[in-house]
């Protein structure tokens, strides 16, 4: 429950600071900068993020990330409300959001196994989609109504105190802490022996270039959203949050469906049908883009 509120306020912000810079600087290439910096720490620092999960207490890194977000998105509000922010500022804001993403992504995703234990994994994942899923409807929602009435800083101030509820989760639950690593080896050597480990596992190394290939060339389409919404499809901010509710609601659809399966067979076969359904719904989405252009 308190990353289910942390998430809305989460998406409330994406879709608000999205919105923020392209009215700002009306430049595609900014919007699309402003998301490469926000991704790039992530795919650069996630395997030492993760070794650092292994050599830590999980919940404690958890607190933390999860309070600088929060610093994050009141330093954001402030420059907002006061009319004081540029396009630098948040390109840096969104750098650093990267950096903390970086720590808090493996370390979110390592804990649900300390808290359910393996038995009920696939259960739980699936249900800790949900939430995530269940935010990115309500959230981008929530935030085309909210740009209008209370303005982007407002937003971002939302945000700032969502974070609240997971911190106080963070405080309340009990972690079955597994087996840390010992923090004599080098953390070199850690992320070596990770690296060996997926080039020798020929069912994780698939699933690894497929996660890597959608994130790359296929989820990227979000961040272009805004241009959508305003200059192709006209709909603007409160058609924005339509447009990302509505690839929630099928996400969402999708993990209570997983969730109600459980430890299906042909879980091969189904991931890479979506993944084939994903795309096609890509081209689709991007030909009728095309088509209301030239209309």
């Amino acid at each position: 429950m308190g990353m289910l509120i942390s998430l809305i306020g989460t998406w409330i912000q994406y879709v608000a600071q999205s919105w923020l810079v392209f009215q700002l600087t009306s430049s595609t290439f900014l919007l699309g900068l402003v998301g490469f910096l926000s991704s790039i720490p992530v795919f650069l620092l996630s395997l030492f993020g993760g070794v650092v999960a292994d050599r830590m207490n999980k919940r404690s890194i958890l607190i933390f990330t999860q309070s600088a977000f929060m610093c994050l998105a009141f330093i954001l509000a402030i420059l907002t409300h006061m009319k004081l922010i540029t396009p630098g500022e948040i390109m840096l804001i969104a750098l650093l959001s990267g950096v903390v993403m970086a720590f808090d992504a493996p370390t979110r995703q390592a804990v649900v196994v300390e808290l359910v234990g393996k038995q009920y994994l696939l259960n739980a994942i699936a249900l800790n989609s949900a939430a995530f899923n269940s935010a990115r409807i309500i959230g981008p929602a929530l935030a085309g109504i909210l740009i209008a009435i209370i303005g982007m800083g407002g937003c971002f101030y939302i945000n700032g105190i969502s974070f609240l509820a997971v911190i106080i989760a963070l405080f309340l639950i009990k972690l079955n802490n597994g087996p840390k690593r010992e923090a004599k080896t080098k953390i070199g050597k850690d992320i070596l022996e990770g690296l060996r480990f997926i080039k020798n596992n020929r069912t994780i190394l698939i699933l690894i270039t497929m996660v890597g290939v959608t994130s790359l060339f296929g989820i990227s389409y979000v961040i272009l959203m805004p241009v959508f919404s305003n200059d192709i499809l006209k709909v603007g901010v409160k058609g924005l949050g339509m447009l990302m509710s509505a690839a929630g609601c099928g996400a969402l659809i999708a993990a209570l469906l997983l969730a109600r399966l459980g430890d299906f067979k042909y879980k091969g076969k189904f991931l890479i049908s979506s993944t084939i359904i994903f795309s096609l719904s890509l081209v689709l989405f991007s030909l009728k883009s095309e088509i209301c252009l030239y209309i």
